[in-house]
């Protein structure tokens, strides 16, 4: 309920300034891009959902989409992917309207005290109430001097959405570093887990209890073979044993490592044994193995959360 009235206030406010044709820092959510949402059909197709790209391209139609996935064994995986190719919402000077909550003139105002953005709007409509003579909430009215101009609102915009994307950056790593340090001593551990993502050199996996996320390199999957990479469908497999590994298989995996310094948490397919090696291969692959774990000339594989942010 209180997030009802706090959408309600932002969006009272955002059709007060575009009424009066203000300058205003609008809260923007561009419509999703074509090609992205493209390629979120054909994998959606692959899983059994029809996904009817001109509808989705509007707030209802994606809702629908979305609503489409409930119950479905990639629910989380495939909604996950569908917010993927949305646009990131951002500060802007120019109201092109807010996508994702179906509003045409859409800005942040009601947390001043821990948004920069929100006090810019704050001062704005104070100035607009002191030009009308009217009290602003029973402060003190505000200093006169130049209205803010509307390149001037553009720079804010720019600076605020910058530190916006470096904080979420810092908070992603955050979590990652928290979930290594927790794992660490759940080395060996067997849990029970889901698909969440597949990329070409493994799979990460969510596991239920604790709800962590780990990645299944594809050299500790099933021993003696090789995977390719099904991009479209977002799945690997195997080319000897043709088993497939896609969005929302349910998996037991064993945790292979936990490192802090990586922020990683590394698993395996459990009851799979490792792929035989030549006793020179191994003690090469030691030998040249990166004091922190990381392989030589390739930078740690990392996911980017499904966390969005109205």
């Amino acid at each position: 309920m209180i997030e009802e009235f706090m959408l309600a206030a932002n969006m009272a406010v955002g059709e007060s300034f575009e009424k009066r044709g203000e300058p205003t820092l609008w809260r923007i959510h561009p419509v999703p891009d074509a090609e992205k949402l493209h390629n979120f059909s054909a994998m959606a197709e692959r899983y059994g959902i029809q996904v009817d790209e001109e509808q989705a391209r509007t707030p209802a139609g994606l809702a629908a989409v979305l609503k489409r996935l409930r119950g479905h064994p990639a629910e989380k995986a495939l909604s996950f992917q569908a917010l993927r190719s949305l646009k990131q919402a951002t500060y802007d000077g120019t109201n092109v309207g807010h996508f994702g909550l179906a509003a045409s003139a859409y800005l942040h105002f009601t947390s001043p005290i821990r948004r920069y953005p929100d006090v810019v709007v704050h001062r704005l409509l104070k100035r607009r109430l002191a030009s009308l003579g009217k009290p602003a909430g029973g402060f003190p009215p505000l200093a006169q001097g130049p209205a803010t101009s509307p390149e001037e609102l553009r720079q804010i915009a720019a600076e605020s959405s910058f530190a916006e994307r470096k904080a979420m950056e810092v908070e992603r790593e955050v979590v990652d570093l928290y979930r290594s340090f927790f794992m660490r001593d759940r080395v060996g551990d067997v849990l029970d887990g889901t698909i969440s993502g597949v990329a070409s050199f493994g799979a990460f996996v969510a596991a239920d209890q604790p709800f962590v996320e780990g990645l299944v390199r594809t050299e500790h999957l099933i021993p003696d073979d090789f995977y390719d990479y099904d991009e479209v469908a977002c799945r690997l497999v195997g080319r000897r044993s043709g088993r497939t590994f896609s969005l929302g298989d349910s998996v037991k995996v064993e945790v292979l490592s936990a490192s802090v310094a990586r922020r990683q948490v590394d698993l395996r397919l459990h009851g799979e044994r490792p792929r035989r090696e030549s006793r020179g291969t191994g003690e090469r692959r030691q030998k040249n193995r990166h004091p922190q774990g990381k392989r030589p000339g390739k930078a740690t594989p990392k996911r980017t959360s499904g966390k969005r942010r109205r």
